[in-house]
């Protein structure tokens, strides 16, 4: 059985959702499957991501080399919304309609550099170091989409607070308020350089919050002897579900309820040490590449067909 039975009978149960003929969605890929092989990739209309459409075919290849998959349609959106009736990397929680395959960067991962989730995990431990010697403040680095100005607004104005903005001129729609970008050089928290993902595994408390949608750093964060301190979120991975509050993260709605949750962890080590023991063993036994490949065989063979 597998372990995430779960996810998948929610979807087998509602499989008449599932576009199963070419219709390949908009700046996305359908990618044909017989006698367990790709027989062809085919492009949506608009743009299509390079890097996206290169994972998900070595997805998709690494299962065939490992498991026999049956004669199947794969419509696979690469945007970032969720799209009803399509293969998506996140969805909105309890959409039955929308259907989750693994995040591309599982393979082949641009962030870090690895091919597999296994190395990924190998490469982040041997980058990281004790959580007792880590900076006790809050961190994150990304890019300042819009659900993510609170928090940045927030940390001007308490310490305890950290993070660094890459102002990437390829998102210039981002409707980024001038006086903020000012605000964040002035305190060295925004640049026109990308700073190392491993830049994280300096602090001892991550902030994790959406993007365009779902943000798909959570794989990362999980392997890092930092505490996991998450926004709530509409949507979810095929994994999320596995995740609990006060159990692998702590959770907040508002930026005003940081300062409660850092002074928590603050004053009560124990549970940041019991949140990375956590998340440790789940991407030890849950989630490893073994378990995601069998999880796309399952969802491919007896959703997808």
């Amino acid at each position: 059985m597998s372990v995430f039975s779960e996810i998948l009978e929610n979807q087998i149960k509602h499989k008449y959702h599932y576009i199963n003929k070419i219709i390949t969605p908009y700046g996305g890929i359908s990618i044909v499957l017989s006698n367990n092989k790709i027989k062809e990739t085919i492009d949506g209309e608009g743009w299509i991501h390079p890097k996206r459409k290169a994972q998900y075919i070595q997805l998709i290849q690494a299962c065939l080399d490992m498991f026999e998959l049956k004669d199947a349609i794969l419509n696979i959106n690469l945007l970032d919304k969720p799209l009803s009736g399509y293969l998506n990397f996140c969805r909105i929680k309890g959409n039955n309609e929308q259907f989750l395959l693994p995040n591309h960067r599982f393979i082949d991962d641009d962030i870090t550099g690895c091919k597999t989730y296994e190395e990924i995990k190998s490469f982040l431990k041997q980058s990281d170091k004790p959580f007792s010697e880590k900076v006790n403040k809050i961190y994150t680095s990304c890019i300042l989409h819009r659900d993510k100005q609170a928090y940045f607004k927030y940390a001007l104005e308490h310490t305890f607070c950290s993070g660094y903005v890459w102002l990437d001129p390829n998102y210039k729609s981002l409707e980024i308020p001038p006086s903020l970008i000012s605000h964040l050089k002035i305190k060295k928290m925004a640049g026109n350089t990308q700073v190392p993902f491993i830049d994280h595994a300096k602090y001892k408390y991550l902030l994790y919050n959406d993007g365009n949608s779902l943000s798909d750093r959570m794989r990362l964060l999980l392997c890092l002897n930092s505490v996991i301190i998450k926004s709530s979120t509409k949507y979810e991975e095929f994994y999320s579900y596995k995740l609990k509050a006060n159990e692998n993260f702590m959770e907040y709605k508002f930026p005003g309820e940081l300062k409660d949750i850092f002074m928590k962890l603050e004053q009560t080590p124990s549970i940041s040490h019991k949140i990375i023991s956590n998340n440790k063993d789940f991407i030890e036994n849950t989630l490893t590449h073994i378990n995601i490949l069998k999880y796309t065989r399952d969802l491919i063979n007896l959703t997808c067909v």
